[in-house]
């Protein structure tokens, strides 16, 4: 008697959309998924084993698991402020409380933001932590929630020694120091960066002009010894390229560049206002943009010139940017005004950012550039996907699901999310932490501290 190998999970005819396929359906698919891997994709591949589990997939569209390149997770506990205000008055509004976040604080923004992103379908982040100064104690903090969720994320905790807030005591300027800072973030390296992991470690300097030369070099340093990826602001809002140029008398990309920060290493979040100059020098040397268009109209930052970007070859992913910037954690959503936002400046259609490209950019392009692996449903690949039902609304009738599922933007809920092929989300119930608890823990915290 034929003895059928063993897998942990299988699905069963599901339509999929892949990268691999240009973003064409492929009907009737199976995918079988063991120790943490896609081991056989196709019709009829699932009957080829035992499973230990099986999800019948008609009915269901699987994706890639999708990517939210830059966030801030703290901020899901501070929704709804400044409404009107600017980056700076923002800042003021919400940030200054949850500097002082005490640690069960931390550990609930966290997982806030996780059960948005899960439920939108997002397997993997990245966690620009702020706090200033940056804790020791706060990072721990924040990594133990983020395993706890079994999301993927890259924990880039922010340092700073330049334009440290006000409300930041005097007495706190040796904790907002290079050494104090920097041994932080290495303890953080030490304790849980692990590559090829759930959880990695880089390091996230503010912005170039709220960091010292001496920082970013240090920084760069131990980034290139350690192999570390960095992650950064640059250029959100106009003030930006006004501080660089009366600072340092050129750009921030420019500064970068001199620093020998430019690279595959690097993504930098927002880069509204980079100039032409700044674009060639981002795509000759392979770093990646975050493109965060929710909260630059958020906050009215500007436009980051995507087509021109892209045009260049530079690698553009897209965030959701913290929920206080955006108030939601949704990628789709981000990416579908990533895809609609140029045509309303761009006189040229052919520059236009289509859906296949918006599906890319948060999924194979991201994975990419934060060493995630493949970011699409290929053999050998990690498991990590989400499974939307097609009978959404915005996917009836299903002309091209490519395009549906960018532009129904916030409108869909993932009924299945998986990460290493562990199910974090079963028929539309977070399986890795009790979300009802969470919920009712950030509406009896709520701090209201808007102006």
């Amino acid at each position: 008697m034929l003895v059928r190998p063993h897998c942990d999970l299988a699905i069963t005819r599901a339509t999929v959309l892949s990268a691999a396929s240009g973003w064409t359906p492929t009907h009737g698919c199976d995918l079988v998924i063991d120790a943490g891997r896609f081991i056989a994709i196709g019709a009829g591949r699932a009957n080829a084993f035992s499973a230990t589990r099986t999800i019948d997939g008609r009915g269901l569209v699987i994706l890639p698991g999708l990517v939210n390149a830059h966030t801030h997770s703290t901020e899901s506990l501070a929704r709804g402020l400044a409404d009107g205000a600017p980056l700076a008055r923002w800042i003021e509004a919400v940030w200054q409380v949850l500097d002082a976040a005490p640690l069960p604080t931390i550990d609930l923004g966290v997982r806030l933001a996780a059960a948005e992103m899960l439920r939108g379908g997002v397997t993997a982040v990245v966690d620009h932590f702020r706090q200033t100064p940056q804790r020791t104690e706060a990072i721990d903090a924040a990594a133990l929630a983020w395993q706890s969720t079994g999301m993927r994320c890259v924990l880039a905790p922010m340092v700073r020694d330049r334009g440290v807030p006000h409300w930041v005591p005097a007495v706190d300027e040796v904790a907002c120091s290079i050494d104090r800072q920097l041994a932080a973030c290495v303890g953080a390296v030490d304790r849980w960066h692990r590559p090829g992991t759930r959880l990695q470690v880089a390091f996230g300097p503010s912005a170039p002009t709220r960091c010292s030369d001496s920082m970013l070099r240090a920084l760069h340093d131990i980034a290139t010894d350690r192999g570390l990826r960095v992650h950064m602001h640059v250029d959100e809002v106009r003030d930006d390229t006004i501080a660089a140029h009366a600072s340092h008398g050129m750009t921030s990309v420019a500064r970068l560049a001199g620093l020998d920060l430019l690279g595959p290493r690097l993504s930098i979040a927002h880069a509204v206002w980079v100039t032409d100059d700044d674009l060639e020098l981002l795509g000759a040397t392979g770093t990646t943009v975050v493109h965060n268009p929710v909260s630059n109209l958020r906050l009215g930052s500007g436009r980051a010139p995507v087509e021109k970007m892209l045009a260049r070859g530079i690698p553009v992913t897209v965030g959701t940017d913290g929920a206080a910037s955006n108030d939601t954690q949704h990628v789709l959503e981000a990416v579908k005004l990533a895809t609609l936002l140029p045509r309303m400046v761009v006189p040229d259609p052919a520059a236009w950012p289509t859906a296949r490209v918006g599906l890319a950019m948060i999924t194979t392009v991201a994975a990419h550039a934060l060493g995630l692996g493949a970011g699409d449903l290929v053999e050998g690949a990690p498991a990590d996907f989400a499974a939307f039902d097609l009978d959404e609304l915005p996917l009836v009738p299903a002309h091209d699901l490519a395009t549906q599922v960018v532009l129904a933007g916030a409108a869909l809920r993932a009924r299945h999310v998986a990460v290493d092929g562990q199910l974090l989300v079963y028929d539309r119930a977070i399986t890795s932490f009790d979300e009802a608890a969470v919920i009712a823990a950030a509406r009896a915290g709520s701090t209201r501290h808007a102006r």
